[in-house]
């Protein structure tokens, strides 16, 4: 073989190894990609599950916000009634003082004593 059959040997044995070079190449792109996806798709994943946390976070302080509210809210209701009873037993009271002593005059009282 004479040199340029050898030179076009070479090339096409170059050309041959350059296309399997590419495909190759190609492939690492493709994994490449697909690790690009995945790894994208881990930190979506990392910032869902922050979000969460924090919402879980978030949703435990509100309830704990509105059991203390309801006490405090309990505890008004409570205060609240408590004066009311107070008041009532009091009105009732003064009446009762009048309505006995309407229905019992002084003397009447003097007389049951004597």
């Amino acid at each position: 073989m004479d040199n340029t059959g050898m030179a076009a040997q070479s090339n096409r044995e170059l050309y041959l190894m350059l296309g399997r070079m590419e495909s190759q190449i190609n492939s690492l792109m493709q994994l490449l990609e697909s690790l690009r996806e995945e790894v994208v798709t881990k930190a979506e994943h990392a910032r869902l599950v922050d979000r969460v946390t924090t919402l879980e976070r978030v949703r435990e302080e509100f309830e704990e916000e509105m059991r203390d509210a309801k006490k405090a809210v309990i505890k008004w209701v409570a205060g609240v009634l408590s004066a009311l009873v107070l008041a009532a037993g009091t009105w009732a009271w003064s009446h009762v003082d009048i309505g006995w002593s309407i229905a019992n005059p002084p003397a009447i009282i003097e007389q049951r004593k004597g």
